[in-house]
């Protein structure tokens, strides 16, 4: 299989969510990386309910954009 078809924008945001969760929890505390981290998990599960599959560039948006309405 080719990489391209082994990326999914949905466990990709909940990966990272996860991961930046764990570290601000574990390491900072609650700090602005929190909104970050909940801004990927938002977007992973309406990634996921939905079923679309954009870019990394736009699921970074996306990602970016929740975690501003928080």
């Amino acid at each position: 299989m080719e990489p391209a078809f082994l990326y999914d924008p949905a466990n990709a945001s909940l990966i990272a969510g996860l991961i930046l969760l764990g570290l601000d929890i574990m390491v900072i505390g609650l700090s602005p990386v929190m909104f970050v981290a909940v801004g990927a998990l938002l977007t992973s599960a309406v990634l996921y309910a939905t079923g679309w599959r954009p870019s990394l560039v736009e699921t970074t948006a996306i990602g970016a954009g929740a975690g501003l309405l928080i």
